[in-house]
């Protein structure tokens, strides 16, 4: 949905999948989140400054920081349950 959007802003692109015709109940759970306050990651601090003093493990940006959780629970999944 979203991908047609990639130099909007965190804040447009939310906008953009709010008023999106087909939501599913996963993207409205990301969106009650987002507009919650309370999500672990603070989308609007994408900049390429901040992207570009960012460290994975000393100075995480939020890229990094959603990238590590993916990470793990694709480790719970393929070798923890699955034993790949």
């Amino acid at each position: 949905m979203v991908q047609q959007y990639p130099y909007k802003s965190h804040s447009d692109k939310m906008d953009v999948l709010r008023n999106h015709p087909t939501l599913n109940n996963s993207v409205k759970d990301f969106i009650k989140v987002n507009d919650s306050g309370n999500d672990p990651y603070d989308f609007g601090m994408l900049t390429e400054l901040q992207l570009k003093n960012s460290d994975a493990l000393k100075s995480p940006s939020e890229i990094d920081k959603r990238t590590i959780e993916i990470s793990n629970c694709l480790k719970i999944l393929f070798i923890d349950k699955m034993k790949y």
